[in-house]
């Protein structure tokens, strides 16, 4: 027999005190004379023997029941038959479910407080000389090794609320690979205490493994999360100064409640730029857009910001972009200059345009231009080929004009590489254009409204394209016989534009028509060479920086003023040997703008949010754990909810012992009631 507090059986010393009492209990007799005492003798001699009797059964059945109780409170049990493998040359493992989703409220205090507590009842329910090994989300390697009760219940009380979310199946399959390393039995336990959200918790993807058993240790939220920002983006990734510019702001409301003239902030550099509000419906999701200008060129810190109670993590959402001081363009082609290109950008400061020929282009030349133009070159040559590649799939712009007199195959094996369609011949008629993808960013803001028969250009000489389905290639201007004239193609990170002909008067007058500056110009500044926008924090982030002053003696840090945080990430040199490749790794743990400096210059804004996977708020209830674990066959897999009052028996799994306690209860009970009897009827 085993007991769950064993502490308690001290408490049989206390046995003695009775004991004690009775043997020194002496009672005193008053003298009676009687003329004759023959047969008052017999009969004293015959109540003392029966008063003996008497009080030492009474003593024996106090002495009985106070023990019962005794035994009951130290809650005896007797193991099962395979109860002894528990115990020996196995690990317990203890994960508990810290993301953000833990600062909910419960009936009993926080949910991460709930969870520790949970905790330490399982770590008492086992006996001295047991190890544990405990994970949290942060997945520290200083947690995942073997230690005792004391180390493991300091891990516990230590564990805060924080960014990083796993899934379930991350989290065994993380115990799997550290019990293989440290324990050789076939009989350790986990135990996961977890809220068990739905949207991270796959149980769908749970196996039984024959390593360890499992047992679900549930956690019930009352607060739950209401309104939260998912997630913003531009239409375009290019931001113009002193223009309007617009951003679209994803919003979801999980609760049952209807919202009305919630505010919605948007902060520019820490200054309110749009005060809003917006209304929500219960469980609905919409997007709202808010319109503001940019009026400083540089890198911007961006914030969204709404009010909600009581989980606060995802009530604002933080973004980075940059507005650059100018764009570098470079056109390759005749040594002549083109009016109807070089003539758009004259006397712009913003563009800094520079020619080259095909024969005078330098290995990775291209790499510090953001756009390339190729104006007819007569032919692209393999080594102008793979430059353009490296440029446009680094996220450059690239314009095709092919030329009067081209070499149709070295431009056909160009196209191919980059996933386009390629010429298959020359058309000589006059088309006119009627067709224009106005949904494309290119031609926003082109039209000031929208004709029934607008004017637009004609072709009288133009190259015809394949049309092969599956290309990844959008008509942004159509011909009346549905030919392609403009087409966009993406590769890599950027953006292929092909024009079906020459950018000169030759092939028609769309270089003189009023259509043409606009196009050419957004086609410039409308590239794809834009940055991340914000990255999520426990996510393995990659962050590149363009720039070529790196070097071992000036140190790059990640800072944030407003947390304190300055650290040096991992650095790597890209794989196009231009610029680096930060890796921040697990030293992010707060949401906000930070900057990329090196020696105290600011060459990068980056921005971290949380991840939103817990914005949904349903969870899983024991009866759905146990409706899975039933529907998958899951063996070893058990659900469980302990609080101070639960029995070991219900703490060790999958061996269950059997409960003394009540027993004994009934045992103390019966002997009182003996007690009773005796005093009552005994004479």
């Amino acid at each position: 027999m085993n007991f769950t507090y064993p502490a308690f059986l001290f408490s049989l010393f206390a046995l003695a005190i009775p004991i004690i009492i009775h043997l020194f209990t002496f009672r005193t007799y008053k003298t009676v004379y009687f003329s004759n005492v023959a047969f008052l003798k017999n009969l004293k001699q015959e109540t003392a023997s029966k008063s003996k009797i008497k009080h030492l059964l009474v003593l024996i059945s106090r002495l009985l029941a106070l023990a019962a109780l005794i035994f009951a409170f130290a809650q005896p049990f007797l193991p099962s038959a395979d109860s002894g493998k528990i115990f020996k040359d196995n690990l317990v493992g203890i994960y508990i479910d810290n993301s953000f989703s833990s600062q909910a409220d419960s009936k009993f205090g926080k949910i991460i407080e709930l969870a520790q507590k949970k905790a330490f009842i399982t770590v008492d329910a086992y006996p001295q000389g047991t190890e544990f090994i405990f994970l949290s989300n942060e997945f520290k390697p200083l947690h995942q090794r073997p230690v005792g009760k004391e180390h493991v219940r300091e891990f516990i009380n230590t564990t805060q609320s924080g960014p990083e979310v796993r899934q379930i199946s991350q989290v065994i399959e993380r115990f799997k690979n550290t019990f293989s390393e440290f324990s050789k039995s076939q009989n350790n336990i986990l135990y996961l205490i977890s809220d068990l959200q739905k949207s991270t918790a796959d149980l769908q993807n749970l196996k039984d493994d024959s390593l360890f058993k499992i047992v679900l240790v549930t956690l019930e939220a009352q607060s739950q999360n209401k309104l939260t920002i998912d997630s913003l983006w531009f239409d375009n990734p290019n931001r113009k100064l002193n223009a309007p510019d617009e951003i679209f702001v994803s919003l979801s409301n999980q609760s049952d409640e209807n919202f009305q003239n919630i505010p919605l902030k948007l902060y520019l550099n820490d200054t309110l730029k749009v005060p809003g509000s917006f209304n929500i419906a219960p469980h609905e999701s919409k997007i709202e857009k808010l319109i503001f200008t940019n009026t400083k060129a540089g890198f911007v810190n961006g914030k969204i910001e709404i009010t909600d109670f009581p989980v606060t993590f995802d009530n604002s959402f933080y973004f980075n972009f940059e507005i650059p001081q100018n764009k570098k363009v470079l056109i390759v082609g005749s040594e002549q200059k083109n009016p109807f290109i070089d003539g758009l950008f004259e006397g712009n400061s913003y563009f800094i345009i520079e020619h080259r020929t095909e024969n005078t282009i330098k290995n990775s030349e291209l790499s510090k231009f953001d756009v390339l133009i190729l104006d007819g070159p007569k032919s692209i040559s393999e080594h102008l080929s793979r430059e353009s590649t490296a440029l446009v799939a680094d996220g450059g712009t690239l314009l095709v004009f092919p030329g009067n007199n081209i070499d149709i195959t070295s431009y056909n094996n160009f196209f191919t590489k980059i996933g386009a369609n390629y010429i298959i011949g020359i058309d000589s008629s006059k088309l006119f254009y009627n067709r224009i993808n106005e949904n494309e960013a290119i031609f926003k803001d082109v039209f000031i409204k929208k004709e029934e028969n607008p004017d637009l250009p004609f072709t009288s000489r133009h190259y015809k394209f394949s049309d092969i389905i599956g290309k990844d290639q959008t008509t942004l201007l159509a011909a009346e016989n549905n030919d392609m004239m403009l087409g966009k193609t993406r590769f890599g990170a950027g953006i292929v534009y092909i024009s079906a002909q020459a950018a000169n008067a030759k092939f028609g007058n769309l270089t003189l028509h009023p259509i043409w500056a606009p196009t050419l110009y957004n086609m410039v500044f409308f590239g794809n060479k834009a940055d991340e926008l914000y990255y999520i924090i426990g996510e393995n982030t990659r962050i590149a920086v363009n720039t070529d002053t790196y070097s071992k003696d000036n140190v790059v840090k990640i800072t944030n003023l407003e947390q304190k945080t300055d650290f040096i990430p991992q650095i790597r040199r890209s794989e196009n040997g231009q610029g680096f490749v930060l890796f921040p790794e697990d030293n992010v743990r707060y949401s906000g703008n930070y900057s990329v400096r090196q020696a105290e210059k600011l060459i990068k804004g980056i921005a971290f949010n949380y991840n939103r996977a817990e914005a949904e708020p349903a969870c899983y209830s024991s009866e759905d754990i146990q409706k899975i674990i039933a529907e998958k066959g899951l063996k070893n897999f058990t659900t469980a909810d302990f609080s101070e009052n639960t029995a070991i028996a219900e703490i060790l799994p999958f061996g269950k012992q059997t409960e003394l306690w009540k027993y004994f209860i009934v045992a103390a009970l019966v002997f009182l009631g003996f007690e009773v009897l005796l005093i009552r009827f005994f004479k």
